[in-house]
């Protein structure tokens, strides 16, 4: 994985990806600044369409990343977004998502506890409220292929491999690149430009 590469790529040179990156952030302002100052009723609404931007990012991340072949155990087997404790997620879009498939694999999201075997996992989410799992799910599933996000406060910098940051109304996200070491998946350069790139940092 060659980060100078990743770092210093133009981001006009990554087409589409770069574009639904931007109309996903554009889309996260538009929404926040509409319902700006609303009640809990908008505030709720706001909630919900920022896990819907989540979960369509999750869905475009998995593009672009390599998982080794022995991450599926068949040519036709589910690419695995598991959500560990409360699932956040619209579950409309959730089977919208679930009649695509990545490289030839259907893309299923399923609900999964921190104590679960998560071997079939390729993506692991975890909303905040599940985030004092990871240092368990790092230990039991170190050196696999799952790669782990987050949207917690430090989360990368405590060794999850991606992290949604909300800055102001916009939607980032980071990368621990010494979390990408440690897998035996590989991130796409081609996203790693577009990610604020952060290592291991102790709590």
């Amino acid at each position: 994985m060659d980060i100078a590469e990743a770092q210093s790529r133009p981001t006009r040179s990554l087409g589409k990806l770069g574009c639904w990156l931007r109309l996903t952030a554009c889309a996260a302002l538009i929404l926040c600044g509409c319902l700006l100052g609303m009640g809990a009723r908008a505030q709720a609404q706001v909630r919900s369409e920022e896990y819907r931007l989540k979960l369509v990012f999750l869905y475009n991340f998995a593009k672009f990343v390599e998982w080794p072949a022995d991450a599926f155990p068949s040519s036709q087997a589910p690419l695995n977004l598991c959500v560990i404790g409360q699932n956040p997620f619209d579950r409309e879009l959730e089977q919208q998502l679930a009649e695509r498939s990545i490289n030839g694999h259907p893309y299923l999201t399923r609900t999964a506890q921190a104590s679960d075997d998560l071997s079939a996992c390729h993506i692991i989410f975890l909303p905040a409220g599940s985030d004092h799992s990871l240092s368990a799910i790092l230990k039991r599933e170190g050196g696999s292929s799952a790669i782990t996000v987050g949207e917690s406060a430090r989360f990368a910098h405590r060794g999850g491999t991606v992290n949604f940051v909300l800055e102001g109304p916009r939607l980032r996200f980071e990368v621990n690149i010494d979390a990408t070491q440690r897998t035996r998946s590989r991130i796409s350069s081609r996203l790693l430009v577009l990610a604020k790139i952060v290592k291991d940092q102790q709590p």
